[in-house]
């Protein structure tokens, strides 16, 4: 009887720890998946986001590719829709996993290494997108455009630039009655400067970039809604 108490006793705390890993591992896979939802989200909100920067960008290019007359007020919308942003996707339950050394809570070998080769991935992406913004958006779109006073933004209309114009009546207000912002340098240059082909050049390499911005994220959600549909099938 005594033995058979004690056989008993590990074969329910044995019983009891088979079912908190596998609550642990459900739990686990659950935070995954809920991150991974969470970064589709983001992707859905980037892709669109670039999509309409890069249209802009190729617009632009496309107007001052033409003969002309220029529609100047809608280049200059254009130019100032060329923007980046960055992609950062939630990784708190896969970084948990990592920094507890839990993750081989997940017993099954597939989903584990599926999770592991997604997140990976997903960095290496999300690098080369943020280096692609630095060198071709902050850097040759941005410089070009305005540090460099080949265009100066200004009101357009449908950008919400208010306040950009109010804090040029304080810069004319300072300077006195004289002061005369610039006028757009690009437009004393003509079609038939350099610069003026530089900056077509420009804008087709940016509007690259950002539709490869695109093709990324489209590729990660393509892989992470197969990693929740594998984590899926096990939950």
């Amino acid at each position: 009887m005594i033995v058979s108490s004690i056989l008993l006793a590990f074969g329910i705390d044995a019983g009891w720890d088979r079912m908190q890993r596998s609550i642990d591992e459900r739990e686990s896979l659950a935070l995954v998946r809920r991150d991974l939802q969470a970064a589709v989200e983001q992707l859905d909100e980037f892709i669109v986001f670039s999509a309409g920067a890069s249209r802009a960008a190729l617009r632009a290019y496309s107007a001052l590719s033409a003969p002309g007359p220029y529609d100047q007020d809608a280049i200059h919308t254009d130019l100032l829709r060329i923007e980046r942003r960055t992609v950062r996707l939630p990784t708190a339950a896969y970084t948990d996993l990592l920094s507890t050394g839990a993750l081989r809570v997940i017993r099954d070998r597939e989903i584990r290494d599926a999770i592991v080769r997604f997140y990976e991935m997903a960095e290496r992406w999300q690098v080369i997108i943020e280096k692609n913004n630095s060198v071709y958006i902050d850097g040759l779109a941005w410089d070009s455009f305005y540090r460099d006073g080949l265009v100066y933004s200004h009101r357009t209309g449908t950008m919400g630039l208010e306040l950009l114009d109010l804090a040029r009546d304080s810069v004319r207000a300072r300077l006195g009655p004289d002061f005369v912002h610039p006028e757009d340098v690009l437009w004393s240059l003509g079609p038939d400067s350099r610069e003026w082909a530089q900056l077509q050049s420009r804008l087709v390499i940016v509007g690259s970039t950002l539709a490869l911005g695109e093709l990324i994220a489209d590729e990660l959600i393509r892989e992470a809604r197969a990693l929740e549909a594998l984590i899926q099938s096990s939950l």
